[in-house]
């Protein structure tokens, strides 16, 4: 995690974020997320009514594939999709899925998130795990300015206890489920 005074400013992310093409006619971002709906989300579907999108970004690509498959889905990014609506309702999925790596403070973020869900609902986080400190000047997902924290394994394993969640499974390389 960076020191406060190193933080990327909102302005600053804004600019970053937009310059992403986070629509539909990419398919390598669609295929991104037909693999994490696969990977886990999936098999969660029949028993989940609402979901939360946290931080979906300007084209809520994995919102929309969700509500194909039946789901009502509401949207929040700070930048795009701003409004806090969602934080008084409570849901059965929240997805955050290129988020985590951006969080400014990642613990109270975490402990927001779990209000919103129901006990027993499912909180689904894709971001790049840390491939640890011999590999980290070579990785290049800590180049993006915007990426200020960054998680691996035993952070997962942090995470699992300090917020008393159940751990389902994880993906190798970026993929996390957990109950509550």
């Amino acid at each position: 995690m960076l020191d406060e005074g190193c933080l990327p400013g909102f302005s600053e992310e804004a600019a970053r974020y937009r310059e992403h093409d986070n629509t539909r006619e990419n398919e390598g971002y669609v295929k991104m997320f037909e693999d994490f709906i696969s990977w886990g989300l999936e098999e969660l579907f029949p028993e989940v009514e609402t979901v939360l999108d946290f931080g979906c970004g300007p084209g809520p690509v994995l919102a929309e594939l969700m509500e194909e498959r039946g789901l009502k889905v509401d949207l929040y990014d700070p930048i795009f999709y701003p409004g806090e609506s969602y934080q008084q309702k409570k849901y059965d999925l929240i997805t955050s899925t290129e988020v985590f790596e951006h969080l400014h403070r990642p613990r109270q973020e975490i402990d927001g998130l779990l209000e919103s869900l129901k006990p027993g609902g499912y909180l689904a986080v894709m971001t790049h795990f840390h491939p640890g400190p011999t590999s980290f000047h070579g990785w290049w997902y800590h180049q993006d300015p915007t990426h200020v924290g960054f998680f691996n394994k035993k952070s997962l394993a942090w995470i699992t206890e300090k917020f008393s969640l159940k751990l389902l499974k994880t993906g190798e390389e970026k993929y996390v489920l957990w109950q509550k």
